[in-house]
């Protein structure tokens, strides 16, 4: 059977825990996405500047031309 006095460290214990993940989850969303809006990639994305060249056709377009 489990002593009482065992359950207030272990619930203690547990919010630590849970309070330390959410803490490292925030810093790696954080650093994440910072690491992806510095890359070039990034600031295309978010300055949306495609780069979508449709001059040459597709397969599909080939067989609907014969």
């Amino acid at each position: 059977m489990i002593d009482s006095s065992y359950i207030g460290p272990f619930i203690y214990n547990l919010a630590l825990w849970a309070i330390g993940l959410f803490i490292l989850y925030k810093i790696i969303v954080i650093a994440v996405r910072e690491g992806i809006n510095q890359s070039n990639i990034g600031k295309m994305i978010q300055n949306k500047q495609y780069v979508y060249n449709d001059s040459e056709p597709t397969q599909q377009n080939d067989w609907d031309n014969n």
